[in-house]
């Protein structure tokens, strides 16, 4: 048998005689409770005469744990404690400033002394947020702990990603409306990007964030905007802007698979990006401005790359195979364009995402998203093109995204007329109808000089092409102009 040290038997010794539970019970003497926390704490350090000890390991993490319950049943007196701790933290964590370059091979990682204290000593620091970042005059030394698990490689904290994921979690529930300004945030976010690209700590952090959107903007994405936008009684408790930020740029990457090609929590990451990305406009809109503004002008969306990246990730789930899926993202493109004004985003962007929309629909085996995806592109043509081309140079580009359309749109007909008429067939035909008559109006061909009058004889030379070009008349004969252009959008 081994031979135990001195050290073991007496911690043995302790748990013998000693009632364990008055030791981590409350205090109303600090100087008592500093002196058990330092012994404990000294007590996971390794004596070199102990490195054969088998049970060094299971000790000191006994200890540690029985501080740390010390520390959290005394938070009277937790500002004075915590320094020891910190102390301790700080010296545990050093030993990965002498790790050179990362290894990429994981059977060259460097071997860590005791790896199991190891864990429990990062464990305690996010417990030590967990229970005590509420605590005003002690937040700066907890942050200041929290930044020391960044200077741990990535390649150590991936063992334990599951355990940092879930203590981010419960810290993101618990104090993500007193984490306060970009510092704080950023840290956050270094924190969940370590934990969310290993698979084991990636639920974990998606369940976080899901969890703070939920509670925080439990109202429907867009009706909760357009509800504070109206000045109506709202007690909701939102989100920062910067806590907003960092949770979209997340989302996005677990929405189009980012981390290893995960696809598998896209679409409720999707609908909690849409309530993000909702809430951040809402809280960059000068409301006052809105309301006093007699002319009706349109403030430009504050962050159009992020607009951008917020359509793109949509657009990507309403590429993906599953029809239900598929659904859910061409629904969310869809309110995401319906509720932004044609004047609040640059040309630029608005020919970028026709340009996606042309090049990239579902595959034509989808019937039902392609459908969908089709008629969204429709909706597009019909808000930017009388608008766009009224400016030349935008004429090359959108030639070459109208002479796409209409390869989608061939296609759709094609596919949908194979013996009966499918409804892929008269969904399209119904947007092609729609859009080709707004186009050719005399009041758009005007105003786009004659640009519009060419994209709706394009599109509706596909409908000849297939002999439902008298569907399309029937539908201009019974056709007034619109009071508006977006009364007609609603129509494709």
């Amino acid at each position: 048998s081994v031979e135990l040290s001195s050290f073991s038997k007496s911690l043995i010794s302790v748990t013998k005689t000693a009632d364990l539970d008055l030791l981590v019970t409350r205090s109303t003497e600090l100087a008592y409770t500093m002196h058990r926390i330092k012994a404990l704490l000294d007590a996971t350090d390794s004596n070199p005469d102990d490195e054969e000890d088998p049970v060094f390991e299971s000790h000191a993490v006994f200890a540690l744990e029985l501080a740390a319950r010390t520390l959290f049943s005394n938070r009277d007196f937790a500002v004075e404690l915590f320094p020891v701790f910190s102390a301790k933290f700080e010296k545990a964590i050093s030993v990965f400033d002498n790790i050179e370059n990362t290894p990429t091979d994981p059977d060259s990682f460097p071997t860590v002394d005791n790896p199991f204290l190891m864990e429990r000593i990062v464990v305690t620091i996010l417990r030590s947020c967990i229970h005590l970042y509420e605590l005003p005059e002690l937040r700066k030394q907890i942050l200041k702990a929290l930044d020391l698990l960044l200077r741990i490689p990535t390649w150590y904290l991936g063992a334990i990603a599951d355990r940092v994921g879930c203590g981010m979690a419960i810290i993101l529930r618990g104090s993500f409306t007193t984490i306060e300004g970009i510092k704080e945030w950023r840290m956050v976010a270094a924190l969940l990007k370590k934990a969310v690209v290993v698979h084991e700590g990636r639920r974990f952090v998606f369940d976080g964030i899901a969890s703070c959107v939920e509670y925080a903007l439990p109202n429907p994405a867009y009706e909760a905007t357009h509800v504070l936008h109206r000045g109506e009684k709202n007690d909701e408790i939102g989100i920062c802007y910067e806590g907003c930020i960092v949770f979209a740029r997340i989302l996005v990457n677990f929405v189009v698979g980012r981390y290893e090609g995960d696809m598998s929590m896209s679409v409720p990451a999707m609908l909690c990006l849409e309530k993000i990305y909702s809430h951040i406009l809402f809280l960059t809109t000068d409301h006052s401005a809105v309301d006093e503004n007699a002319d009706g002008l349109v403030q430009p969306i504050p962050d159009e790359e992020l607009w951008q990246t917020v359509s793109t990730s949509f657009h990507c789930v309403g590429l993906m195979p599953d029809d239900a899926a598929s659904r859910q993202g061409v629904e969310c493109l869809e309110r995401l364009i319906s509720t932004t004004a044609i004047n609040s985003v640059s040309d630029a962007r608005w020919l970028t995402l026709l340009e996606m929309l042309s090049l990239r629909q579902p595959d034509i085996s989808s019937e039902t998203a392609r459908h969908k995806m089709c008629s969204v592109l429709g909706k597009v043509l019909l808000l930017t093109v009388p608008q766009l081309s009224r400016k030349k140079e935008h004429w090359d580009p959108l030639t070459k995204i109208v002479n796409q359309t209409t390869k989608v749109v061939a296609e759709n007909l094609v596919a949908g007329r194979q013996g009966t008429v499918t409804p892929l067939f008269e969904s399209t035909l119904q947007t092609v109808t729609n859009v080709s008559n707004v186009m050719t109006m005399p009041e758009y061909c005007q105003e786009t000089d004659g640009f519009s009058q060419w994209v709706g004889d394009t599109l509706l030379a596909e409908l000849e092409k297939v002999g439902a070009s008298g569907y399309s008349n029937e539908m201009v004969a019974a056709r007034t102009k619109p009071e508006t252009l977006e009364s007609m959008v609603h129509d494709v």
